[in-house]
Parts: C-alpha cells; structure tokens; sequence
C-alpha cells in the first residue's frame, strides 16, 4: 500500500485519540485551576462562574485561530504556524497562579481574575481548545470515503472532556495534590502536541487535492424559525441525499447566511447561560468546590455528544418534554426547595440537561457543510461565551438578584417547537386562527397564568401571607395551564416566566434592601409577625436585629446569648480575659455587642456589600452603638490575618460564611496553624462549622488534632426553632492546651473531641465528597437554616 493509503486507514484512531487527549486536558485544567485561585477570592462560587466564562471565551479564541490558520491552503504551512503556537504556549508552563497582578483587589474581583487566568493559562488552554476544528479541518483533505462528515469525530473530543470531568473530583483530586496534578498536566500538553503534530503529518502525506464538501443541514435550514427552533438532527455516517436546496457530495458548498450565524450563536448561548445558572444555583449553598462544578459541566457536555450522534424524533421529543416538566416543576417549588436540597438539585440538572440537549440537537441540525466547519465552530463558541460571560460578568451589574437563571430557563423553551410540516394542503379540520372563538382560545390561557402573579401582588401590597396550601393551587394550577401550551413556545416561555415570577413574589418576606455584588446577593428584609430586620447573604440568614425596644442591642440568631458562640463569649471574652478580640466574618455586627471596656476589636471581612450595610444605622446599629471604634479589615480573611502580628490576639471568632458555604481554605492545616499563631498562648479560637450538607465537624477535627490542639464541641438547638431569637448552631473551640479552655468544662453540653479515621485537609487536599457522605451517615442535630 502506497503512504497515503496507509496514512488515510490510520487517520481515524490518530485523530480521535488526540481530540480525546486535548480534551481531556482542557477540561481538567478548568476545576484544577479554579481550585487553585479560589483561596485567592474567599471561596466565593463566583470564582468558578467567572472562570467558567474565561473558559469559554479561551475556547472561542481558540476555535478563531483555527478557523483563521484555515485561511492558510497549504497544510504544511498550518503545521509549522501551530507547532510555533504550541512552544510558545509552552512558556507559561507549569500551571500555577501568577502573582504579576498582585493580591486580590477591593473591588473589581471579577477583572482581577480575568487577568490572572489569562496570564497563567490562557495560552495552552486556547492552543489545545483549537485542536477539536483543527483535526477535523486536516481530516477532511484525507480523501477518505467519509472525510465528508468529520463531525463524528467531535464525539471523541466531547467523550475526553466528560471522562476528564467525572475524573477530577472523583479520582484526581483526591488522590494528587495540586503541585503534583500541575505536574502531570504539564506531560499531558507535551504529549497532546506531540500527538497533534503527527496527525498534522498524517493528514500531509493522505491528504486530497481538495477537502470533500457535503451539507450537514436540512433542506431550507433557515425556514423552522418562524414556527420555533426545531430539533432535527441530519444522521451522520454518510451525507442528506441531495435535494433542490442543497448541494450533493461533489458540488460547491452551500453558503451560511447571517442569520443562520444568529441561530448558531442563540441556541449555543442560551445552554451556556443555564449552565453557569444551575452550578451557581447549587453550589451556594453546599460548597466551592469541583464536585459540584464538574456535574453540570459534564450534563452540558453528555447534551453535545448526544446531539452529534443518530438521535431519532422519539428521543428528541423525550428530551423536550423533560425539559418542559423540569422547568415548570422547578417554577411550581422554586421558593420552597431550601430545606429539600436532593430534590432542588434534580430538578436543576434535569432542566439543564432536558433544555442544553434540545437547544445543542437544533445546533446540530443546521451544522454546515465541511468548508463551513472551523466557522461554524468559532460561532457557537461565540453563543458559548455570549451566554456564559452574561452571567458571570454581565448580570451581576444589571440585576440585583440572581434573574438571569430563571430568564434562561424560560427562554429555553423557545426551543421546543416541533419544524413544521412540508406539506402545504389546507386542513379542513383546523380553525380560522382569526376567527373570535379561536382568539379566545389563544388568550385564556395568558390570562390564566397571570392569576397568581396578581394575586401574590395584591397579597403582598395588602401586608397578608397566603397559606402555603394556596401557593401550591395557585401555582400548581398555573403549570398545567403551561403545560398545555406544548408546541406553543412563546406562549410556554412566557408562562414559564410567569409562574417564576409568581413563585418569587409567594415569598413571606418584605425586602428592605436587595444588591448584588461578586460575592453573591445581600437583602435586608422583615419577616411576617417577627420584629425582627433580618440580613440575608444569598439564600441564608446571617444576622438579624429587633427593630426597637429593650433588646435592641441583644445579639440574636447564632450570636444570642444561649447559644455556643455566646457562650463562649461570655466565658471568655466578655468576662475580661481576652483584651483583644478578631472576628472573622462581618455579618451585621452582632457579636459587636459583647464588647466590655478596655477591649480592642477587629473584624475582617471580604465582601464590602456586608460592610456597607453593617455600617448603615438605618438598617442595623449593632456597630454604632457597641463598637464605633471597632477597625473593619476588607479582603479575605487568610491573607489579611497573615499580615498581622503573632500573638496579637486573645480571642478569634471564625464565622466565614459565602451564604451557607463555609471557604474550605479557612479549614486546612495551613489555615489553623495561621489562625493560632495569631492567638496568645492562652487564646483560643472559635469556629462556627454549621452546616446542612457538610460534616465540618470531623474536618475540623482532623486538623486540630494533627495540630496537637485541645478541641471542645457543642451542637444547640433551641427549643423554639420557629424564632430567629436563637438559631440552631454547631461550633467548635480550638486551643494550644486543655488548661486553656478550662472555663468550658463547667458546662457539660461542651464536649471533649477526637478525631475520626481520615486524612486532614490541607492546602493541597480537600475531600468535600467525602465530608457530604459523613454528614449523611453521621448527621449532628445542627445546622445552618435560612
């Protein structure tokens, strides 16, 4: 057999195995660099939301250097321009994070970490996210019988991402460390290039005169918008037959117009919003961390390799209708699901897996013939970014809350439209659509679904709190109403938007004050029959203040007087022991208030939306009356702590919460060891580790006793848990002898600790997985409630 032969029987297990390699690494390095950059911002879940859009737009580049080195006719010449590219990607390996840029600013977090991403591994990820187009490019010259449809081999690069993600949390990163997964990395680009340069020389040596043309898309690609974006998919293995609107195999290709690009680039953008959407959505309240990152992702991933592949009407119309039910199911329970979070969580993937697969098989439907492949490409990138940088960059500067998840997923359903049908014999059965009966028909249902949002309205401006069995009618009904709109997208969309809109307004609170900032969304609000002002940060309460009257200035919620943390300032603090006092995590202020004269008191915290709302007398005055000269520290408590002076503390309060994320970075080793070099040989070191789906407690455990500490636990609950008086609470003291924290022993609801079997947490290692399933076998009675 002549080289050419050869090189062309090979090219199909060459080239899938390197798009399944670059994959795989592009993929990986997106968890592991987060990882590494989130002790950086506090372990805010806005990191990953960020880094998710510079991910996207990095992909982008890439795919626009692949389109563009297209330009170039001579294969050749486009192996000697990419084998530049990848040595001087090179350069900026091995992965770590610069320190060009500085520490994390005061503001602008989110343009600060731009800039470090770009710079610390902007370059290889772009070089190997263009090797995707740019084998199928090379593999189209081939000459090979199928060479006419390279798609197929999209499969093996999205199968390498999703192995690389399912990997990360569940074997990567337990099992190495981050220096030594940098390591590993660094092997795996030197061997993808490798790989990527001898597929460059195999598609040399087969290649054709010209690549083979064919048009992967239905007849009239265009026509199935103005009924709703359809959900065809063209089947792969061998071209359409030739009709009157597209070419045969052999004729000139077809040419994409602008608004096809503008269907590309909407139903790319629209997945990409959700998925930035549903891993913020689930990871407020659990943790920062890639196991929960890498499921959405992976979801997102699995809808592309299903849209690429023989998907039949059947599975298509099923993918639909579960987006639908997810979607409405989600809206129905989207004020209620805070204390259901398995059942929140399934209902989320589900709608981003039932609406990502709808939107990606339209994708795939239209895709272009091979001329267009490296364009086509580059512009559903562009919807990828489009959609992913609204959310993380965009949204948060327009909205005050988070609006733009619950938009995507109603705007979802614009996708589900059946393409209408070819034939164009009138139907004797169907109504005159202008015909009044058939108008009401239309309409009743628009006005159905606007009922609850009326009602919950009127409720609201009245000052009443419907019962919950009437949210549930109200909106129940609503949903089927939706539900009946099946093959009406628009109508769908807008009652999906609806009952969202109702379900949000169900909620018995009156906000005083809502913002919205990097670290997520702060609200000031009250509460029917409490007279109370509550501080919430994102969906978890974080402090709270009676509005006038003789407890005015009593510390509730977790810092009342009965619970752990006020007990442990009164035996230590409060009663005179401890001159200087740190209190990590701002909240309004309340522990303020066990101030005693003599006392200095400095708290340290990374949000400046908090700090300006703790410091504003008309909502809260825990500051101005107990602790004016109190100094407030902004920036991530690690850091800024790292600056002080040892020993400069007598008593340390750890109440670090991102909603109900505790930063895992404020748990390792290298963590406490800080935090008690900080205290004074007698000083100890309260952390507050409640929390609904963690086992903190056993974490913490680890580390104190690999730190030699003597350690003491309380898990309280109150006896009336409907107040916000004196909140459920579950903490822990830390202290370099048992001598020190004597002054707890007298009280037997503080018990001595040991630590569980297991690894401490370290900067290098966190096991999140494996503190979720100890809380699920080993639940406390305590938790962090919203």
């Amino acid at each position: 057999m002549s080289n050419a032969v050869v090189a062309r029987t090979r090219a199909p297990v060459a080239f899938a195995l390197t798009m399944f390699l670059s994959a795989a690494l592009i993929f990986a390095v997106q968890p592991m660099f987060a990882r590494m950059a989130l002790p950086l911002l506090g372990g805010a879940p806005a990191v990953w939301n960020v880094a998710l859009a510079f991910f996207q737009a990095a992909l982008l580049a890439g795919y626009a250097y692949a389109h563009l080195l297209q330009r170039l006719r001579r294969l050749d010449v486009q192996l000697c321009v990419h084998v530049v590219a990848i040595v001087l990607a090179a350069l900026t390996l091995p992965l770590a994070v610069t320190e060009a840029l500085g520490p994390p600013p005061e503001t602008g977090q989110a343009a600060w970490l731009l800039g470090v991403l770009a710079m610390s591994v902007g370059a290889p990820f772009a070089v190997l996210s263009a090797t995707a187009p740019l084998l199928q490019a090379w593999f189209a010259r081939t000459g090979r019988d199928d060479a006419h449809d390279p798609y197929y081999l999209y499969a093996a690069s999205n199968a390498g991402s999703l192995l690389a993600l399912l990997a990360y949390p569940l074997v990567i990163e337990p099992m190495l460390g981050a220096r030594a997964q940098s390591e590993v990395r660094t092997i795996g680009y030197a061997l993808a290039a490798a790989a990527l340069i001898g597929c460059g020389l195999l598609a040399r040596t087969a290649a054709s005169p010209t690549p083979t043309q064919w048009s992967g898309a239905d007849a009239s690609p265009d026509s199935a918008l103005g009924a709703g974006l359809g959900t065809g998919l063209a089947p792969h293995g061998k071209p359409p037959a030739a009709t009157g609107s597209q070419p045969a195999v052999g004729q000139p290709a077809q040419t994409v117009s602008w608004r096809r690009r503008a269907i590309w680039v909407g139903l790319a953008a629209v997945p990409a919003s959700l998925l930035v959407g549903v891993t913020q959505h689930i990871t407020t309240d659990v943790a920062a961390t890639p196991f929960l990152w890498t499921a959405p992702l992976a979801l997102y991933l699995l809808t592309f390799i299903l849209a690429f592949a023989r998907l039949g009407e059947t599975t298509r119309s099923v993918a639909a209708s579960l987006q639908i039910i997810a979607i409405l199911a989600l809206a129905v329970v989207f004020s209620s699901l805070r204390d259901n979070w398995g059942l929140a969580l399934a209902l989320n993937l589900a709608a981003l897996f039932g609406a990502a697969l709808t939107c990606h098989a339209a994708v795939a439907q239209r895709r272009p013939d091979a001329a267009h492949l490296t364009e086509f490409y580059f512009w559903i990138s562009l919807g990828g970014v489009i959609g992913g940088g609204f959310n993380a960059l965009v949204a948060p500067l327009l909205f005050n809350g988070v609006y733009e998840y619950p938009l995507a997923l109603a705007l979802s359903l614009l996708a589900t439209a059946r393409r209408p049908r070819q034939d164009t014999q009138p139907d004797a059965d169907v109504a005159d659509p202008h015909s009044p009966a058939q108008r009401v028909r239309d309409i009743a249902p628009l006005i159905a679904l606007a009922l609850p949002v009326t009602v919950f309205w009127a409720a609201q401006h009245q000052g009443q709190a419907l019962p919950d069995t009437a949210k549930l009618v109200l909106l129940g009904g609503a949903a089927l109403v939706a539900l009946s709109l099946k093959g009406r997208p628009i109508a769908l969309a807008f009652g999906a938007g609806m009952i969202f809109l109702a379900a949000y307004m169900a909620k018995p609170v009156r906000v005083e004050h809502q913002e919205r900032g990097f670290f997520g969304v702060v609200r000031v609000t009250q509460q029917d029959g409490y007279p109370q002002r509550l501080f919430l940060h994102g969906t978890t309460l974080h402090g709270a203040q009676t509005i006038a009257g003789p407890d005015r200035l009593r510390p509730l919620t977790y810092y009342a007087p009965e619970t752990p943390i006020g007990q442990a300032f009164s035996r230590f603090a409060a009663a005179g022991g401890a001159r200087a006092v740190a209190a990590v995590g701002l909240g309004v202020g309340s522990v303020a208030c066990y101030g005693r004269p003599g006392q200095t008191w400095r708290f340290y915290e990374i949000d400046p939306l908090v700090v300006k709302i703790a410091k504003d007398p008309g909502y809260f005055t825990f500051l101005r009356d107990c602790a004016p000269q109190a100094q407030i520290i902004l920036g991530d408590a690690r850091l800024s702590l790292a600056r002080e002076p040892d020993r400069a503390f007598d008593f340390m309060l750890l109440d670090a919460f991102s909603s109900d994320v505790v930063p895992t970075h404020l748990m390792t080793r290298e963590a406490v060891r800080l935090f008690m070099s900080k205290l004074s040989d007698t000083g100890v070191l309260v952390f507050h580790i409640s929390n609904k789906h963690l086992d903190l407690a056993s974490a913490l455990q680890r580390v104190g006793a690999a730190e030699g500490l003597a350690m003491r636990r309380q898990a309280w609950s109150p006896d009336d848990a409907t107040t916000v008086r004196a909140t459920s609470s579950d903490v822990m003291v830390l202290a370099r002898s048992q001598a020190a924290l004597a002054p707890l022993d007298a009280d037997p609801r503080w018990r001595r600790v040991d630590a569980p079997p297991g690894r401490a947490w370290t900067d290098d290692y966190t096991n999140v997985i494996g503190a979720l399933l100890e809380k699920r076998s080993f639940a406390p009675p305590a938790h962090h409630p919203s």
